[in-house]
């Protein structure tokens, strides 16, 4: 699988509809430095999620993908935390 970090049908729009509807973000280390990532599920505007999850079905559909968009994206915040955030907190300890 190509990586969804590099690669993706996304646009600056989906993003931005994306980070507003499902807040989380990165809030330092832990105690063995690992990064804290918070996703604040209970701000979640339902009605934004469902429009968003028809805007990700959409994209599935016309991109040719195996899953929503939504659930793609996520993948791609996750791999984000894994591939760079992880990777610069290793380099600086």
């Amino acid at each position: 699988m190509d990586s969804v970090l590099l690669r993706g049908p996304f646009n600056v729009d989906f993003r931005e509809k994306y980070l507003s509807t499902m807040p989380m973000s990165v809030h330092g280390l832990d105690k063995q430095g690992h990064p804290v990532m918070i996703a604040r599920y209970g701000s979640v505007d339902l009605q934004a999620f469902r429009a968003l999850w028809e805007e990700g079905e959409a994209l599935q559909k016309r991109a040719g993908l195996a899953v929503n968009g939504c659930v793609l994206f996520h993948l791609r915040a996750m791999e984000y935390v894994t591939k760079i955030v992880m990777a610069e907190e290793s380099k600086r300890q």
